[in-house]
């Protein structure tokens, strides 16, 4: 069966979710831009950036894949959740921060789905091979900040989805 490549573009605000039109499967890929990046810690106003996250949502509201940014202790953390469970082993790469910032100061996260685990690059480079701990097409795309804390990222994302690589690189089909 032969899949025909399609594009799409979505903005995900800090806290709320992107429902996909079409949803990420076995080839699948979502590119995540963000028009900024803060990591200040802002020590006197009580506001933090520690724990900003970009997640893969199935219908289910499954997290079947979540990447977890730590400024502090400047970490990755990759996991997956079933609904209303508690979250599975959890995956690390550290010394991250220094690979945050992207060209222009604009960062990226691409996330390509290979069936039985997501290939993670930041900024174009692999950061982890994330072994699938729950399987399944995601639906859902949810950028979440945890209260009282700023965003790393700036305050709306765009987030591209492609079928497959062809979809992203036209002159591969």
């Amino acid at each position: 069966m032969t899949t025909t490549p399609s594009a799409r573009f979505y903005q995900v605000g800090t806290n709320s979710t992107a429902k996909l039109i079409a949803p990420i499967t076995n080839d699948g890929i979502v590119i995540f831009r963000s028009a900024g990046l803060n990591t200040n810690q802002n020590p006197g106003s009580g506001m933090k950036v520690n724990n900003t996250s970009l997640n893969l949502l199935n219908n289910d509201g499954a997290y079947l894949l979540h990447i977890g940014f730590r400024l502090v202790p400047n970490t990755i953390v990759f996991n997956s959740r079933k609904p209303d469970g508690t979250w599975l082993q959890e995956k690390s790469v550290s010394a991250a921060v220094d690979h945050f910032t992207g060209p222009n100061g604009n960062t990226s996260v691409t996330v390509f789905d290979h069936g039985d685990k997501y290939q993670v690059l930041l900024n174009g480079k692999t950061v982890i091979h994330y072994a699938k701990q729950i399987s399944g097409p995601a639906s859902t795309l949810l950028y979440k900040v945890d209260e009282g804390e700023s965003p790393l990222f700036s305050s709306m994302v765009a987030a591209n989805t492609y079928t497959n690589l062809a979809a992203l690189v036209p002159d591969l089909a």
